[in-house]
């Protein structure tokens, strides 16, 4: 097997990965939906100037907001986009190592308290958050 069959097979392998977990919640994603969150991951790793390579962040992303109750197969993919771009927002302003699972808990929590809505607000505190974990 050639590197680009390797790949291919890991693309597909994920997708369907992904695709079972939220069987659960009636969503499924396609190929061209995993590479346009993967294609917005860089984008919010370039205007952070960060470097992300795992796309672990993406799956754990899209299984947390396929649970929430704001969302559906029409507005998950964007609300996701909006998500990432959050995710690396805050991951910008910490300090203190927090794990990904936490920091992503932290934000959908905080999207639930503010309805579902993914705005300059949440944005701010979310930070304000990340802030205040770093000075405890």
């Amino acid at each position: 097997m050639n590197v680009k069959s390797s790949i291919i097979l890991n693309k597909s392998e994920a997708l369907e990965t992904i695709n079972e977990q939220l069987i659960a919640y009636h969503y499924q994603f396609s190929q061209e939906d995993l590479l346009a969150l993967r294609k917005w991951q860089t984008i919010a790793c370039q205007k952070h100037q960060m470097f992300d390579f795992s796309s672990d962040i993406i799956s754990m992303i899209i299984i947390k907001m396929s649970s929430s109750p704001y969302l559906n197969q029409a507005s998950l993919l964007q609300a996701c986009k909006d998500f990432i771009f959050l995710f690396y927002a805050c991951r910008k302003h910490e300090i203190k190592l927090m794990y990904d699972e936490e920091l992503i808990e932290l934000i959908f929590n905080l999207y639930l308290i503010n309805n579902g809505v993914i705005d300059k607000v949440l944005m701010q505190n979310a930070i304000k958050s990340v802030q205040r974990f770093n000075n405890d």
